[in-house]
């Protein structure tokens, strides 16, 4: 596909119709960066609700935070409450050491 206002070629995005894996960073992707500490609850980042429950059922899903897990309760909570299906998380990741 050729876009008429430059030479730039854009390619058709053409997924496997296999089962996929998401891995998901959770804060500032999904929800607001420390919405739960600031606000005391999370909430949306614009369409990120609509995204994850758009994917299919079959594919599995992992989300990446770099919360501590004694915020365990309180985000599997908030994503059951929102009907947002995944199936791990994976607690405490951080930026490696430079």
């Amino acid at each position: 596909m050729e876009n008429k206002h430059s030479n730039i070629q854009i390619q058709r995005l053409c997924l496997s119709t296999l089962a996929h894996t998401w891995l998901i960073d959770l804060d500032g992707t999904v929800v607001y960066h420390n919405g739960y500490k600031i606000a005391e609850r999370d909430s949306f980042l614009p369409g990120a609700k609509e995204f994850l429950q758009g994917l299919p059922i079959e594919d599995t899903i992992i989300f990446l935070t770099a919360r501590e897990e004694k915020y365990r309760e309180v985000t599997e909570k908030f994503l059951e409450e929102n009907e947002i299906r995944y199936n791990y998380i994976i607690w405490r990741v951080s930026k490696p050491a430079i």
